[in-house]
């Protein structure tokens, strides 16, 4: 448009109306391709005004005055349409963009209060305006004994008794006097729900009313059965017929536990009075060092998942820690609590304070003389290793972690290895096992077995393990000594038992083993520092040059 203006005033001598015509289109379909009506009306207008000055100029010599008026009554109306089109879609962009805005701010409400109540509660339901489920809860089907994918499309109130039905829905009608933002409301209701053998369940329910970009609503519910009622009337687990909980949503070998308990709430104090009913305990038997497990809460029993109870404590600790809880138990008023880490899977492992509890009068399933109630505080819990010693996990697990290692140390300006483990004697120095070596690189060890013979220092690493204490390792303060540090040496791997390798590493005790007749084997820790280069025995001439590089 602007070169169209620039030869209309320039060159006189032609007449540029009929390229007015095919130049309107584009002006006005630009519209849509510059998206800024301010910028658009402000190219219009100043067109409008140039244009009406060129002709004011050429009326005179050129043009008749009908025809320049035309002319200026179509720019005109041209402007005035480019306009509306350009406002209308800064509208339209402006109200779809106030849309999104809006969709996922309530987005945002909506995840926030489904994991506040998934914190809380022990089933988390998405409704529509008509109360009924849109979204599979595995969580209230568990609840209810019902197959969870027939629960989606049905009303929640047709899980209820009619009268609590009929309350719930007085409850969440949209008040027809109120707006939306008024009407959005949160409640807690207290009634009860029918399982699949038409029993009523006491249940919590919290509830939040959110409307949708739309206008519709829609409801977000929190489950929570209720325990702390005097009476339940909600049969036990085992008396209810299995044949409404299906065959493949429940396992069955899961063992009964007792549901009225207070310590299987979603919500527990974790209070450490012994007077409570709702703290986690076990009584055990501390006259056998097997520590026998003679009673316990539910939430204890919990802590082995789907296995069977604990019989013996010994079973979920190390031999350091039932060393240690047997010492303890022995000496009265030494210490007011002991830390120990208990291990009742092959996935999980459990860290707590163990707190003796002398006021409490043992039960009849606990009558014995040497009945100890212990309390579990401070109770934390963490995933498994996968390369603890021992090998707890499964094969298949152990060998996708190898190939992993093996995989990145083979990388480019790969630097580092994982450290590995060797069982070895602190008085003899003899070697007794490895862990944990993946890459071979103690793969001959028996041929060799004098740990002296695999570092160069074997003086001052002599003299540093005559220097540890292995007595310190099964006292009370056994997590403040180990791992020990022996100091920085160089492994040097002897020539009969495979290539020169050499290296820096840090060796650290971080076991002790206690056995009848063995003279505490120890398991140290090899631990390379830096990238490891290999360099010839002096006593190896006749030995062929290593590889440049070969990595750990």
């Amino acid at each position: 448009y602007s070169i169209w203006l620039w030869k209309l005033a320039v060159q006189t001598s032609a007449n540029y109306e009929y390229e007015k015509y095919w130049i309107t289109p584009m002006r006005i379909s630009h519209c849509f391709v510059f998206g800024n009506a301010r910028l658009t009306a402000l190219l219009h207008v100043i067109g409008l005004f140039a244009e009406a000055a060129i002709r004011q100029n050429m009326k005179d010599d050129f043009l008749p005055t009908y025809l320049h008026n035309y002319s200026i009554y179509r720019e005109v109306f041209i402007t005035c349409g480019a306009l509306l089109v350009a406002w209308g879609l800064d509208a339209m962009l402006r109200a779809e963009a106030a849309n999104v805005v809006t969709a996922r701010t309530l987005n945002n409400a909506g995840q926030l209060v489904r994991q506040l109540l998934g914190r809380v509660c022990d089933a988390v339901l998405m409704l529509d305006g008509d109360f009924r489920i849109i979204q599979p809860c595995p969580a209230l089907a568990a609840m209810l004994l019902r197959d969870s994918t027939r629960l989606v499309g049905k009303q929640v109130t047709e899980l209820m008794p009619p009268e609590d039905a009929v309350r719930l829905r007085s409850l969440l009608a949209v008040p027809p006097q109120q707006d939306n933002d008024e009407a959005s409301l949160t409640g807690l209701f207290h009634g009860s729900m029918s399982d699949g053998d038409s029993n009523k369940l006491p249940v919590e329910i919290f509830f939040s009313r959110l409307s949708e970009e739309d206008g519709r609503w829609r409801y977000i519910m929190g489950v929570q059965e209720q325990r702390d009622g005097e009476t339940n009337i909600v049969p036990e687990l085992a008396v209810r017929a299995p044949s409404v909980v299906g065959g493949s949503d429940f396992p069955g070998d899961l063992y009964s536990l007792q549901e009225h308990a207070p310590s299987c709430s979603s919500v527990s104090r974790g209070s450490s009075e012994c007077s409570e009913d709702d703290a986690t305990y076990v009584w055990v038997d501390a006259a056998v060092r097997s520590l026998p497990v003679l009673d316990c809460s539910v939430s204890f029993a919990m802590l082995g998942g789907g296995q069977s109870p604990c019989g013996l404590l010994s079973e979920w600790t190390s031999d350091q820690d039932r060393r240690r809880i047997c010492d303890w138990l022995r000496q009265e008023g030494a210490r007011s609590h002991l830390r120990v880490r208990l291990a009742p899977t092959r996935f999980w492992r459990y860290s707590c304070k163990l707190v003796v509890c002398r006021t409490c009068e043992a039960p009849a399933a606990a009558a014995s003389a040497g009945a100890v109630r212990l309390l579990l505080q401070e109770l934390g819990c963490r995933a498994a290793s996968p390369y603890k010693l021992g090998g707890e996990l499964k094969e298949e697990l152990k060998d996708e972690m190898k190939h992993k290692r093996t995989v990145a140390s083979r990388r480019t300006g790969a630097k580092t290895a994982g450290p590995f483990f060797v069982w070895a004697s602190g008085e003899t120095g003899r070697i007794g096992g490895t862990v944990g070596d993946e890459e071979g690189v103690m793969k001959n060890w028996a041929i060799q077995a004098d740990l002296s013979s695999w570092v160069e220092e074997a003086q001052r690493l002599s003299d540093s393990l005559q220097d540890f204490d292995p007595d310190a390792a099964f006292g009370p303060s056994a997590d403040e000594v180990l791992p020990y540090k022996l100091g920085i040496f160089t492994f040097d791997r002897p020539g009969a038992c495979g290539r020169t390798l050499r290296f820096p590493v840090q060796i650290a005790v971080t076991r002790v083993r206690s056995e009848p007749g063995v003279a505490c084997p120890m398991c140290l820790r090899f631990e390379r520092l830096e990238e490891r280069t290999q360099e010839p025995h002096p006593g190896a001439g006749s030995t062929a040059p290593p590889t440049p590089r070969m990595t750990i």
